[in-house]
């Protein structure tokens, strides 16, 4: 359900099976005391992110802006 709700909120322009890829893939790693390293991105990351908020762009972020963003996801 939640993967037709994102296909549904990006237009239909991408299949299950690439939302679905494309979750698998997105990932962080810690590279630093409180800064991590987002090191997957694609347009369909890209085009998530736009449809729920979540800003896939950036490639570092510090814990305080991932915790941020996490929140306002949240609400």
């Amino acid at each position: 359900v939640i993967v037709r709700l994102l296909q549904k909120k990006t237009n239909h322009d991408f299949s299950v099976g690439r939302i679905i890829d494309t979750l698998n893939r997105i990932s962080c790693s810690n590279i630093q005391d409180n800064l991590y390293l987002f090191d997957y991105r694609s347009q369909i990351s890209d085009a998530i992110g736009d449809a729920t908020g979540t800003d896939f762009k950036k490639k570092y972020r510090r814990l305080g802006e991932i915790k941020k963003s996490l929140g306002a996801v949240k609400k």
